[in-house]
């Protein structure tokens, strides 16, 4: 039974086309044959009935007619204002045909009512009421003193429709077109972890939805304790990024009070201050975990633009956005830990390795250059003998973060292992990176390392081996090993920089070596 109900949901049009269409149509034209009408009045029915069902497959699957429709204003509401019409004049010509304007067959006109509120709601219902209300107003204008029962019904016929159909089935029609929204950013949030993939979606759900000129979506940063915008759409693309003011309404009632609010008109302080010549705003808090993220934000310029369904609607949305921020931060949380070292917060030896493969095929590619530099902390065995191994790790933390401080925004720092470094720096020549070393070396020689518990200073130095690209290796792991080899020279002297041999001088010294060889020719 569930079987054939998933079968019947996902192939609904295929079967109306295939089964509900012809069988209306049949029933239509043998109805036409029973009334006692001229043979040349009952083809005309019929073929106006046929007609009718033409342009609705025309329509629906794109046909003439449709491309027709679209070329000249390309939207759904055209299309609903075509398939309408079109019923709208079958009906007036079969009870024009029939003589049925002092008759029940009046009722005949609920079908392009009806088809009006599935196609546009209560707005488009309206409208055709009112021209039916004007046609019948003519036809029974011959007869105003000479009205029954039967005419009033007729003309208080179709404002009534309008008003149960279109307010029935506009409801139900909202009601599917939300679901349908939720659906997709339910699949959206599912199909990807990236905020930068989802929140796009929601914000445009948001504007599509309920008509907002501006949508957008506040994060809240548990470490800095501000508010920001995440993403947007219709504002100035500089506001993504900035922070709101902690007294900005929607910050202090929305965000943090989590409360939802709909404000329809202009205040002399406006809800949000980034905006502030919105008519209307609706915003409701993203609340995971009974705490708030942030907050979901609709505006318009004009006033009463949202209404409770609105509200109803945003909160549901809110729901799932705050969801995928929940994940996208869990999964910016998880690449974090994949790549940075847990003590010192660097990078680690894993994406060390993968970086430096990058960038000497980048250096390959175009001709540049990249160095490496290996330090490590001289004597770190007595700093753990002496204060103990978790004073030693606030001191591995605490290089690791002048190392940080002291490179540039390009180069790499990460924690090869226990209080060895490795620092990758691109586009940087053999001379450029004993200098960039030497300046290191000096500022960890001059900063005093206190501890955590007795604020002990503790003195250390670093050793300094530097290799780079192409003047002392050709291949990243070659790269990686000349650095370690002076990093161990430099190791023994101790607070020193130590240099690998440049390819060049090593091509020398070979040369030098060959031609001072003794010959071997004329041995047997």
């Amino acid at each position: 039974m569930k079987l054939g109900v998933d079968l019947l949901r996902r192939h609904r049009h295929r079967a109306t086309q295939l089964v509900v269409l012809p069988t209306m149509t049949v029933l239509g034209i043998l109805y036409v044959q029973t009334l006692t009408l001229p043979v040349s009045t009952k083809v005309a029915l019929d073929s106006m009935i046929l007609a009718l069902v033409v342009v609705h497959i025309d329509l629906k699957d794109g046909g003439l007619l449709s491309r027709v429709t679209y070329s000249m204003r390309g939207s759904y509401e055209m299309r609903g204002y075509v398939s309408v019409g079109f019923a709208f004049l079958w009906s007036t010509a079969f009870v024009t045909l029939v003589g049925g304007w002092h008759s029940p067959l009046l009722s005949i006109f609920i079908v392009p009512l009806g088809l009006a509120a599935v196609r546009g709601g209560l707005k488009l219902t309206l409208i055709w009421a009112v021209a039916l209300e004007a046609l019948l107003v003519v036809m029974l204008a011959g007869r105003i003193d000479r009205m029954d029962s039967t005419d009033a019904v007729a003309l208080a016929m179709p404002l009534l429709t309008a008003v149960v159909l279109g307010g029935m089935i506009g409801r139900l029609r909202r009601a599917a077109m939300d679901l349908s929204a939720l659906y997709e950013t339910g699949k959206a949030i599912s199909a990807s972890l990236k905020l930068d993939e989802t929140l796009p979606l929601v914000l445009n759900i948001v504007a599509l939805d309920l008509h907002a000129d501006v949508s957008l979506l506040i994060l809240d940063e548990d470490e800095t304790g501000t508010s920001r915008i995440e993403a947007q759409r219709g504002l100035p693309p500089e506001t993504s990024g900035l922070s709101l003011p902690d007294d900005d309404f929607i910050v202090d009632y929305v965000v943090r009070g989590m409360h939802s609010v709909c404000i329809n008109q202009r205040y002399e302080v406006p809800a949000l201050s980034i905006a502030p010549d919105f008519g209307s705003v609706l915003a409701v808090p993203l609340v995971v975990g009974g705490r708030s993220v942030g907050a979901l934000v609709a505006g318009n310029y004009g006033e009463h633009a949202f209404s409770r369904d609105s509200i109803r609607f945003m909160e549901a949305l809110a729901s799932q956005a705050a969801t995928a921020v929940e994940n996208g931060r869990l999964f910016g949380q998880a690449r974090q830990w994949a790549v940075r070292d847990g003590l010192t917060g660097l990078y680690n030896y894993r994406y060390f390795v993968e970086r430096l493969a990058d960038e000497l095929a980048r250096a390959r590619r175009y001709g540049g250059s990249v160095a490496v530099i290996m330090i490590d902390v001289d004597l770190f065995k007595v700093v753990n003998d002496t204060w103990g191994h978790l004073e030693g790790d606030e001191v591995l933390r605490q290089v690791g973060q002048l190392l940080e401080r002291e490179t540039r925004e390009s180069d790499i720092v990460a924690r090869y292992g226990g209080e060895e470094f490795a620092i990758i720096l691109p586009q940087t020549s053999l001379d450029q990176a004993v200098t960039a070393s030497d300046k290191l070396r000096l500022r960890v020689q001059g900063r005093p390392f206190e501890t955590i518990e007795t604020n002990d200073v503790i003195r250390i130095t670093v050793s300094c081996g530097v290799a780079a690209y192409p003047e002392t290796a050709t291949a990243d792991d070659d790269l990686v090993r000349l650095a370690d080899m002076a990093l161990y020279d430099a190791k023994v002297h101790r607070n020193a920089s130590r240099v690998a041999t440049p390819l060049k001088k090593v091509a020398e010294a070979r040369n030098v070596e060959a031609r001072t060889r003794p010959s071997t020719a004329g041995r047997n």
